[in-house]
């Protein structure tokens, strides 16, 4: 029987996330390993699981605390926390492939940011921070086309905050007014 892909993508969501819950519940300290500037923590590192993109093979999560981790069949479970991200709530997540992946953080004002890894996690860059200090960024998602994207944040004096981009999230800008209601 073939799945309709909304079914299909919560078996494979609630399949990917049974696989990382473990990774959360360790002691309360990691074993952190240096890589550059990319913290490499031992599994069990402290996070509340808050995203999740499923990829060919393979998944990202991402969490509070400034972590994110990758997993998948045939590889172990990195966990990894960019520098310059410790105190980050990444809440968003779009990963285009094992390599490519976006995560948004969420919380007021710079706490909102955009971060981009294209090495499969080994370095990571700040991309667009918020810099409407009454924002809060809630989410992050990306059309099929993997080019189309948009980060949807709280309502703020010009109604509520959407960002669009169309080039993969290279550039990104608030929509026109009133494209969504106030």
């Amino acid at each position: 029987m073939i799945l309709p892909d909304l079914t299909r993508r919560t078996a494979l969501t609630g399949s990917a996330a049974a696989l990382v819950v473990p990774a959360l519940s360790g002691p309360s300290v990691a074993g952190v390993r240096s890589a550059g500037h990319v913290e490499m923590l031992e599994p069990g590192a402290v996070s509340q699981l808050r995203g999740l993109s499923i990829i060919r093979h393979g998944y990202w999560a991402s969490g509070s605390n400034g972590v994110l981790y990758q997993g998948g069949r045939g590889r172990s479970l990195a966990v990894v926390r960019p520098g310059g991200a410790e105190s980050l709530d990444f809440r968003g997540l779009h990963a285009f492939d094992a390599d490519h992946v976006l995560a948004m953080s969420a919380g007021p004002g710079t706490a909102s940011q955009l971060w981009r890894t294209r090495d499969g996690g080994r370095t990571w860059a700040a991309e667009v921070t918020n810099s409407d200090p009454d924002g809060f960024w809630d989410a992050l998602v990306f059309a099929r086309d993997g080019r189309t994207g948009y980060i949807l944040g709280d309502p703020t004096g010009e109604g509520f905050t959407l960002l669009i981009t169309r080039d993969g999230g290279a550039s990104w800008s608030r929509a026109p007014q009133g494209l969504i209601p106030a």
